[in-house]
């Protein structure tokens, strides 16, 4: 399991004419949003879980029923994991496993959101902390499967520009078009299609 931030607004500061600077034609966008994933050795994923800033965002009004997210979402006012949201997570996925009859070892990196005294409280799941300042080299999802899963986020960032590129002046303002539903909708599907190969 690990989280990463998706500036879920955010288009890329480089291109292939560009290095850097003013590719995005204006000021790049900083709303973001966390998303948390699970993985296992078989290449089996989990839904992706989205914590955002809003506890009720506006463009959930027309959702009647949450579990019918393609996410499980969870909120926190700067949008970060936090030790009481981890402990919710692991709270179901222990219930899920008990209903499975199923055990698991869980590999996760020493953040601060990840407090030691979690092994003690689900019996389903043994907790395995890796080795302090060995993430970027051991952690299996830093690895390449959150940045595959990244750019197939962004690939329906800039299929959803391209589209709307005849309605709006900039791009910039395209990107402001885009909800933070249809962030979380796109950052479901754009998991969904890390192959399991990859994973």
């Amino acid at each position: 399991m690990d989280e990463t931030g998706q500036f879920f607004r955010a288009l890329p500061n480089k291109s292939l004419s560009q290095a850097s600077g003013n590719c995005t034609g204006g000021k790049r966008s900083k709303e973001r949003l966390t998303c948390a994933v699970f993985v296992n050795a078989s290449g089996d994923k989990e839904k992706p879980i989205i914590i955002g800033k809003s506890a009720n965002p506006q463009c959930f009004r027309g959702v009647s029923d949450r579990a019918t997210l393609p996410c499980k979402y969870f909120s926190q006012p700067k949008a970060w994991m936090e030790s009481d949201i981890l402990t919710e997570i692991l709270r179901k996925l222990n219930a899920q496993l008990r209903r499975e009859k199923r055990t698991i070892v869980l590999l996760i990196d020493n953040a601060p959101c990840h407090p030691e005294d979690l092994n003690d409280k689900f019996p389903q799941i043994k907790i395995v902390f890796l080795p302090k300042n060995t993430t970027s080299r051991l952690q299996p999802l830093d690895l390449g499967i959150i940045q595959t899963f990244k750019l197939k986020y962004y690939k329906r960032l800039l299929t959803h520009v391209v589209n709307k590129v005849d309605d709006c002046s900039t791009a910039s303002a395209v990107c402001k078009s885009v909800d933070f539903l249809q962030a979380i909708t796109w950052t479901a599907m754009a998991w969904n299609d890390v192959p399991k190969s990859t994973v």
